[in-house]
């Protein structure tokens, strides 16, 4: 279930007269010994929450382990998993949830080479608090900066132009995903949500945030709350993460065509196959036609109807809608 958020009726004074609520954030890393203490601080210095982080290395060759170890041997509030298996990115963080602790109020999720502004996870804790009484699944994300290596701004993840528009179920599968993993806050009633879960195979060009927001959109007791108006993080951009380092036309242009490769036939297929079995019964009634008509996307008669729902998307280009169509007409979703 997707909800639209009035930044200004948050609330997001400073905790001061309540109990601070504990969070839990998981960081799945791989060779990240260049930035990954400087990330760690940054969460450590989280303003009026009790904050704790659970790092799973992804089988590390540059050092990673022992920095992280060193660094933190004397503070009980950073635990160390250590693994001699590579998982990958998105079953790396998939592994976290299952490894978590159930004793934290909240949970979230980090990179390895961002940083955090200080008030990222009090601000999302005092969203979730805020949200429906009958919410306990509750979903949070923000907007983030994107940043050089050197931490120089360069553009926002979602700019203004576009934050009313990109709250709904359709553009998460039409267009893209605009709540990445590492602006996620989450109730421990989400967490136990993403549990019923296991083993989900990810295909080529779709990671654990992409899943865990399709998850909270079609669940009917789940809510997602979108704070696009604050940038809670900066999400540095290197040689090791060059996606969307900058906005030209040409790479646009590129960015298309790894869209265009990670939507060969049959990969979006399989995440709602997943969804549909995993969460069978769970779904509301609207996100199960939607659903439906990917599942079976192969039929001109679903392709259509898909065309139609696509509609009601307002895209960020007509490049983006004509490609959009073109992939739906052609049977690649």
């Amino acid at each position: 279930m997707l909800v639209e958020t009035n930044t200004a009726k948050l609330g997001l004074e400073r905790v001061t007269n309540m109990e601070r609520k504990s969070v839990l954030v998981m960081l799945a890393a791989f060779n990240g010994s260049e930035h990954i203490i400087e990330q760690i601080d940054s969460i450590l210095n989280q303003v009026d929450v009790c904050v704790h982080v659970l790092v799973r290395d992804d089988n590390s060759q540059d050092g990673t382990v022992a920095l992280v170890r060193n660094h933190y041997s004397e503070d009980g509030r950073v635990e160390l998993i250590e693994s001699c298996e590579n998982l990958g990115c998105a079953k790396s963080f998939m592994d976290l949830v299952f490894a978590a602790g159930n004793e934290f109020d909240y949970y979230a999720f980090s990179d390895q080479d961002d940083y955090w502004k200080s008030d990222k996870l009090v601000r999302a804790v005092s969203a979730l608090e805020k949200a429906p009484n009958d919410s306990k699944s509750v979903l949070y994300c923000c907007n983030r900066d994107e940043v050089n290596a050197d931490r120089v701004f360069l553009y926002q993840n979602v700019p203004a132009e576009n934050r009313e528009h990109v709250k709904s179920i359709e553009y998460l599968m039409f267009v893209r995903n605009i709540a990445p993993g590492n602006s996620m806050v989450f109730s421990r009633a989400f967490l136990d949500r993403l549990r019923l879960a296991k083993d989900v195979d990810f295909p080529a060009g779709f990671y654990h945030d992409y899943w865990i927001h399709l998850v909270a959109a079609c669940l009917e007791d789940t809510t997602v709350i979108y704070d696009l108006d604050y940038c809670g993080l900066e999400r540095r951009i290197t040689g090791k993460n060059l996606a969307g380092i900058d906005r030209t036309h040409r790479q646009g242009v590129r960015s298309l065509a790894r869209r265009f490769n990670s939507y060969q036939v049959g990969s979006l297929q399989s995440m709602v196959d997943q969804l549909l079995e995993k969460y069978d019964g769970l779904i509301d009634d609207r996100n199960m036609e939607l659903l439906g008509l990917f599942e079976d996307a192969e039929s001109l008669r679903s392709r259509i109807k898909l065309i139609r729902r696509s509609g009601e998307v307002r895209f960020d280009s007509l490049k983006g809608r004509l490609f959009s169509l073109y992939k739906l007409s052609s049977g690649i979703v």
